[in-house]
């Protein structure tokens, strides 16, 4: 029995690094979208252009998601005035659920909707929430699940480099 459960941990492990390939890498250019906004409007990644951008897709269910909504708060309040555009992509949920979240808790930036979940396939998300910092030139600088703990570093160099 041992034997079974130290196999299937090693498979586990060594499975990482191919599941962490198929990430979209790091370097490479975001792709574009055009998606709606809760309250209406399109939003498009490339109206963005020349702006450091953070990208959060998550969804209202999600514990670790809801966990994080405060720092993403802190850092958009931080960051926005220095160019920092943060758009958090909702995958899969109706407008009126979002919207009625979003209110109670006080979301002040940009929510879009990707409920046919078109968007999320394309920046091949397994999992949420799924965090991109991209750089004024579009290109992903950081791909993980969650903000990077010292995501302020990461942040400052996006923007000085602006």
């Amino acid at each position: 029995m041992k034997y079974v459960f130290g196999l299937l941990a090693l498979l586990a492990f060594l499975s990482l690094p191919i599941a962490q390939a198929q990430d979209l890498a790091i370097g490479s250019k975001a792709p574009d979208f055009t998606l709606n906004k809760v309250g209406g409007g399109q939003v498009s990644l490339s109206q963005f252009s020349g702006k450091p951008v953070l990208l959060v897709f998550w969804t209202t269910w999600c514990p670790t998601c809801r966990e994080e909504i405060p720092l993403l708060k802190r850092a958009y309040e931080e960051y926005k005035s220095k160019g920092l555009t943060l758009l958090s992509i909702d995958v899969g949920e109706n407008e009126r659920k979002v919207a009625s979240f979003a209110r109670k808790q006080k979301i002040p930036y940009a929510i879009l909707l990707d409920q046919n979940k078109n968007v999320t396939r394309s920046y091949k998300v397994k999992g949420i929430p799924k965090v991109l910092l991209l750089d004024i030139k579009g290109n992903i600088k950081y791909n993980d699940f969650g903000l990077p703990v010292g995501y302020q570093v990461l942040l400052n160099k996006l923007i000085k480099k602006g």
